[in-house]
């Protein structure tokens, strides 16, 4: 299993690619997948990858900071939703939302990720990558109107 880094920059790279995809296309169905992607990927950080930072001596602060950042794409995901995906009305909230996602994963990739590697190690990036991907699965049979695995 990938360490928390690797499964979430995995993540990042594959909201960019749809982010490109509905740059060149755009389609309710794209702006859809770039919401559920994005409400999965917040679910897991919150629930697994942001409480580890309070091991870190400024853990507190990349915590407040991301959080208020998953906030702020949430409200625009809302908006997106709130619309029913219809393209005309929402490819300038889409913009919007890929230019926040945009500098919430520089921040992620420069700062919150090598400091959480150095102070936490690898070991324990290891061990949040499995319960990343645990939580993922969860989050994606949830979505999908799915009970969760039991394995």
């Amino acid at each position: 299993m990938p360490d928390a880094i690797t499964l979430l920059t995995q993540d990042h790279r594959s909201v960019d690619q749809l982010f490109e995809k509905y740059g060149s296309s755009p389609s309710p169905d794209i702006a859809k997948q770039i919401c559920q992607e994005l409400t999965i990927h917040a679910a897991i950080e919150e629930s697994v990858l942001y409480p580890a930072l309070a091991d870190m001596d400024d853990g507190v602060s990349l915590n407040s900071e991301a959080v208020d950042e998953h906030a702020e794409m949430k409200k625009l995901i809302v908006k997106i939703q709130s619309l029913d995906y219809a393209t005309d009305k929402v490819e300038s909230i889409v913009k919007e939302l890929q230019g926040d996602v945009q500098h919430h994963v520089k921040d992620e990739e420069t700062e919150m990720f090598p400091k959480m590697k150095e102070a936490l190690g690898a070991q324990v990036m290891n061990e949040l990558g499995d319960k990343l991907a645990m939580v993922k699965e969860t989050e994606v049979s949830v979505l999908a109107g799915l009970a969760p695995s039991d394995s």
